[in-house]
């Protein structure tokens, strides 16, 4: 098995870099462990925090601040593996922040081994065996926050049952986002002593409001303002689309277009040429003045986008390869949020959306009526952009949950 896992991950580590040259240019060295921080620890304790991507880091970074908030805070690291996280992850209050390498054992053992964490925390779903069983040949204790699985991910592990043995079996406990996770957990044999339903931290996140750029400054007047936030292809091409049907009855509608990865954002900007679009670049200090369309080609710039719409769309949701993004995020700033129909990467936050009613699911076939009717309505907005406060209210308190129990853990660490 370990071999064949060998195999597998080298393959999969070369086809990445041949075929996603763009996204990892820059980052290889680090991926294969070059300019890895040296560390001492002393006697302090010593933390590991892993988060895959963008989403995983802004859930993972008010937990990071209370662990640094203590008396004899323990030395924190962040690792991610791609360069959103990695860039959301430095304004953290991790100590370090890195990438992940290579799962290669040549590589990651003697990294692990000098650093010997006391505590590995796992973010939502990404396992690396040599990773993880090097931490525990150290004694670090390993937990899952944020713990969810896939219905595909639920699937695999049910028809490969090594996978189980060898992935979760290291895992002290799981703190699940809610009981569709840790139901699936403990059918595939975790015991149930170490599933703990915590909640999910995405919801516990404040949000930030910014000041500037004022929609004044980006040349939004009266206008209804409406963000694409995390797009994927082929969503943009979809509500371009649409968008230009509503321009006929509404011209004073404006987008903000801010894709998932930074990788294409090129390519959205060539397909608004292609489409004979005037639009702005955010990098380029463009506005909206004398354009429909904003290209925020910056990371960092979403929050600020939801802050000032009065209406938003989450992507990833319109893409069935991808099944959603974090869809209550715009309700932090009381916005109504639209979200299409794959949405199977993220059960428990369109169960809860449902339940307060705080965002509409859509088809393609849908925008245009469903934009035209928030337009026309706007008690419409502030029902819906209410109903998601509401929610965020009575969901919060995974944060202090799984916080108070990680230090049980890391108090037990070496019992």
């Amino acid at each position: 098995m370990i071999f064949l896992y060998d195999v597998a991950i080298h393959f999969f580590a070369f086809f990445k870099l041949l075929f996603n040259r763009k996204k990892y240019r820059g980052i290889v060295g680090a991926r294969l462990g070059k300019g890895f921080p040296k560390i001492e620890k002393g006697s302090q304790k010593l933390v590991w925090v892993h988060a895959v991507s963008l989403g995983e880091a802004k859930a993972i970074a008010p937990l990071i601040k209370k662990l640094k908030s203590q008396k004899n805070a323990p030395i924190v690291i962040l690792s991610t593996i791609t360069q959103t996280g990695h860039e959301e992850g430095k304004k953290s209050c991790a100590d370090y922040t890195v990438y992940l390498p290579f799962d290669f054992s040549y590589i990651i053992r003697p990294i692990v081994r000098r650093l010997c964490p006391d505590l590995v925390i796992l973010t939502e779903t990404d396992f690396w065996y040599h990773f993880q069983a090097s931490a525990k040949k150290c004694g670090a204790k390993l937990a899952v926050v944020n713990a969810k699985l896939s219905k595909r991910s639920f699937e695999r592990y049910q028809k490969f049952p090594m996978f189980v043995r060898y992935f979760l079996g290291p895992v002290d406990h799981f703190y699940a986002q809610g009981a569709v996770y840790a139901e699936r957990f403990e059918q595939l044999g975790i015991s149930s002593g170490k599933i703990t339903i915590t909640g999910n931290l995405k919801l516990d996140a404040t949000a930030e409001i910014t000041e500037e750029p004022t929609r004044k400054q980006l040349g939004l007047d009266d206008n209804f303002v409406i963000t694409l936030g995390s797009t994927h292809a082929p969503e943009e091409k979809i509500w371009i689309h649409a968008l230009k049907h509503l321009w006929q009855e509404h011209s004073g509608i404006k987008v903000l277009i801010v894709p998932r990865h930074p990788e294409r954002f090129n390519e959205v900007a060539n397909l608004l040429e292609q489409e004979d679009l005037f639009y702005g670049r955010w990098s380029q200090k463009g506005t909206l003045h004398t354009r429909d369309i904003l290209l925020v080609d910056t990371m960092g710039a979403l929050k600020t986008c939801y802050q000032l719409s009065d209406l938003t769309f989450v992507g990833g949701s319109f893409a069935p390869h991808v099944g959603g993004h974090n869809i209550l995020e715009p309700c932090s700033y009381g916005k109504p949020v639209l979200f299409g129909p794959y949405m199977a990467s993220q059960p428990d936050l369109l169960d809860l959306a449902r339940s307060y009613q705080a965002g509409v699911q859509i088809m393609p076939e849908d925008i245009i009526s469903t934009v035209n009717q928030f337009i026309t309505c706007p008690k419409l907005s502030m029902q819906i952009g209410q109903n998601g406060l509401n929610l965020l209210a009575g969901s919060r308190g995974a944060l202090e949950k799984t916080f108070n129990a990680l230090q049980s853990l890391l108090e037990n660490q070496g019992a």
